[in-house]
């Protein structure tokens, strides 16, 4: 198997996917008198959490009879650690807890950098990358990092984050919270301009809420089933017929109830609502979904997507589109950067399986389905993913290495990062170090986030 010759060509004793020993062997216990502690390489370090996450996943998805770890994706090294193992030399083995991972889809007022990323681990909010107007939430004003780092508060009780251009927000214990820039009063506190390098309260978002989504400049959540906005509203992306900036959450019109999921893109909105399809703000480029290039003021039907939505997403701004995941497949509108673009949703060409997420960066996107992650659009930075360095696709291709085991995705600017078997994945432009693997090296293949 390749995880067990991978191992053992770093000096690693193997006995089984379960059984793996850095002291003593496979016969039994070692000749240690006692506990030890053993210093691991970073790549001994990678190696055994991942083997450990594979272990798991295969024993889990054996009793379903569909799991073949041969053909999972093999991270990059992470940080060296030190393990304490027992007298048979066995160290603890725990797979990664990652169960949310976000990237900025826009970048910051036109330049391609000032990019970051956050995660949600064990319940906790970590973020790396730029660290521009406190976008990181550490509390420090270091100008960027390149591996995560926690955010000021956020230790537990984490279950939704997002991550914006310039911002960043989170759902803890049913509250929103944001931090980072506050130009266009993105962050909900009653005022526009400054910054914050801490999470803070959103104004009379307490409690209720389920879902939250960070955009240019404005943001967007679900509050006990309704949809709430606050920020820019130069393109009526708040919803609530007007044009007028909010510095406050405000009520999106017509969406009181039934709301479930809710995507901020560069200035246009989407919701699911009752199983449906509904967006607003800019339609330029027929991001809408309605038939028209008109903007439109309050929420609107997509065309054909009126039941059975179950995701969505939208972003870009000159490239700007939208996705969404309808009984099992995909379905995207806009402008998508490379091909003819459409008003109305166009079926998203997958040879098989069925799509479970669906996510839009700036110019382009990725779908998960059961075979793995397929990406589209332009390759900026080697967001494909696909190991090449064509300058763009109009049909998805594969990513490298992510076969199975995927329950999530984020597609940014110029970078994507995905849940994978608990643990994160990112690839592309790593400038800011938005890829969290202890580098600003880009790639075009996916490697493992530094201690995720």
């Amino acid at each position: 198997m390749r995880v067990v010759s991978r191992l053992r060509s770093l000096g690693v004793v193997v006995c089984s996917l379960s059984v793996i020993l850095l002291a003593g062997g496979c016969g039994g216990p070692s000749k240690s008198s006692g506990p030890t502690s053993v210093t691991l390489t970073e790549d001994q370090e990678a190696a055994i959490r991942y083997a450990a996450a594979l272990a798991a996943a295969q024993q889990t998805s054996a009793e379903r009879g569909q799991h073949d770890p041969t053909t999972s994706p093999t991270p990059a090294p992470t940080s060296s650690a030190t393990a304490s193992t027992s007298s048979a030399g066995s160290p603890p083995l725990v797979p990664g807890n990652v169960t949310s991972v976000a990237t900025s889809s826009e970048a910051d007022r036109g330049l391609h950098n000032f990019v970051h990323s956050c995660a949600i681990v064990g319940g906790a909010a970590k973020c790396w990358g730029s660290n521009r107007y406190g976008r990181l939430g550490d509390g420090t004003t270091r100008i960027e990092s390149n591996m995560p780092v926690q955010v000021v508060g956020l230790d537990s009780g984490v279950t939704a984050i997002s991550v914006g251009t310039g911002h960043s927000c989170a759902v803890v214990s049913g509250a929103a919270k944001c931090w980072g820039d506050n130009y266009e009063g993105e962050l909900g506190i009653g005022q526009k301009y400054g910054w914050s390098n801490t999470p803070v309260q959103v104004l009379g978002l307490e409690q209720g809420v389920s879902a939250i989504s960070a955009g240019f400049a404005s943001t967007c959540a679900v509050v006990f089933g309704a949809a709430r906005c606050w920020g820019f509203n130069g393109d009526f992306q708040l919803g609530d017929g007007t044009d007028l900036a909010q510095y406050s959450p405000v009520a999106v019109f017509g969406l009181d109830a039934g709301v479930t999921g809710i995507s901020v893109g560069y200035s246009s909105v989407c919701a699911v609502v009752d199983g449906a399809a509904k967006c607003w703000g800019s339609n330029r480029y027929g991001q809408l979904g309605d038939g028209t290039t008109r903007t439109r003021a309050t929420p609107v039907d997509v065309v054909g997507l009126s039941d059975g939505v179950t995701t969505l997403s939208i972003g870009g701004e000159q490239n700007a589109h939208a996705c969404a995941v309808a009984i099992g497949a995909g379905w995207c509108w806009g402008d998508y950067g490379i091909g003819p673009g459409s008003s109305v949703p166009v079926s998203v060409s997958v040879s098989s399986g069925v799509a479970t997420d669906i996510e839009v960066g700036a110019q382009g996107g990725c779908i998960v389905v059961d075979s793995g992650v397929l990406c589209w659009g332009y390759n900026l930075g080697g967001v494909l993913g696909d190991g090449s360095n064509v300058s763009g696709v109009d049909a998805p291709v594969a990513v490298s290495g992510l076969q199975t085991g995927v329950s999530g995705i984020s597609v940014g600017y110029a970078s994507a990062c995905a849940v994978v078997l608990d643990m994160a994945m990112c690839w592309g432009d790593n400038f800011e170090g938005q890829l969290g693997d202890g580098t600003n090296t880009s790639t075009n293949t996916p490697r493992s986030v530094l201690g995720l």
